[in-house]
């Protein structure tokens, strides 16, 4: 463990959790489906969280157990990047070709996510941030 050189007295929050009121922009048209990325979904147990916040703008999100499924989906391939590029574009496209079953618009929480799948999405699907379509009243 890390020295603690610093006596820090604050709480972090995730910007997640400070989302209230909201409306949607006009950004999009559908259904979506939700990528959930290794960090929001699985370690931050924000899996929840964010599907709240789309039902509460009204946006519709289209869900499959093996795809979207909190214990089943996979990674975008992002943090694997600078290790490994071309297996990160591989895995990437893999996740890109799953969730263009469900839906032609993804949406991330996560901008190493949002970065990897939208730079390997290839006109198959658009993919948008949750900032991009919800704004905080």
């Amino acid at each position: 463990m890390a020295p603690n050189y610093f006596k820090l007295d604050f709480e972090v929050v995730n910007y997640l959790d400070l989302i209230k009121g909201i409306k949607v922009r006009p950004k999009i048209s559908g259904d979506v489906v939700i990528h959930d990325s290794c960090l929001y979904a699985r370690y931050l147990g924000k899996y929840d969280v964010y599907r709240s916040i789309l039902d509460n703008a009204g946006i519709k999100h289209v869900e499959d157990p093996l795809i979207t499924g909190k214990d089943t989906s996979t990674c975008c391939g992002g943090p694997l990047e600078s290790l490994s590029p071309e297996l990160s574009r591989k895995i990437a496209k893999i996740r890109i070709e799953n969730l263009a079953k469900l839906s032609k618009t993804v949406m991330t929480v996560c901008p190493i996510c949002l970065a990897n799948l939208g730079r390997n999405a290839e006109g198959v699907v658009q993919v948008l941030d949750i900032n991009e379509v919800i704004e905080v009243e």
